[in-house]
């Protein structure tokens, strides 16, 4: 009835093609889609918030090896100071030897010495000998232990401090 009829045959449309992803500013991507990266993306702040944590992780670690460096410093020092000491007990000085002032200086040795002596006598010669091969042992072990531990503690905590 008195209308114009239009024709959709195949032949009147274009063809069709499946849409393209674009990637930021509009540029298009033909074989995958990218994320958006402008700062007011989710995906952009995503990433920040990931990077931010791996930042703070860094940092834990390396304030974590940094006070653990301090305290194997300190232990380490005190170790090598009760390594000192068993030191001088193998060589047979009394543990309340002591380097006292001018005045005393002379009757303090007297008195280590004579302690020592006692000592000597007591543990026979053979004994004595031993101990005080031990007690230098003992000696450079502690002035190893104190390197050690005084490197350790330069190498980690004032090297990761300073990062």
């Amino acid at each position: 009835p008195g209308g114009t009829a239009i024709s959709l045959g195949s032949g009147d449309l274009p063809p069709m093609s499946p849409p393209t992803p674009t990637i930021g500013g509009g540029r298009t991507s033909p074989t995958s889609a990218t994320a958006s990266f402008t700062a007011d993306s989710p995906y952009f702040s995503s990433y920040v918030d990931k990077e931010m944590h791996s930042v703070n992780v860094l940092h834990d670690t390396v304030k974590d090896i940094s006070s653990r460096a301090k305290t194997f410093g300190k232990c380490g020092a005190l170790m090598a100071e009760a390594t000192r000491r068993l030191s001088q007990a193998c060589r047979l000085q009394p543990s309340g030897a002591s380097l006292g002032g001018a005045e005393d200086g002379d009757e303090n040795r007297e008195k280590e010495k004579n302690a020592v002596e006692e000592r000597k006598q007591a543990v026979g010669s053979e004994m004595e000998s031993c101990l005080r091969i031990l007690g230098g042992v003992l000696d450079e072990i502690a002035s190893a232990q104190m390197v050690m531990c005084e490197s350790l503690e330069v190498s980690l905590s004032q090297t990761l401090e300073a990062f």
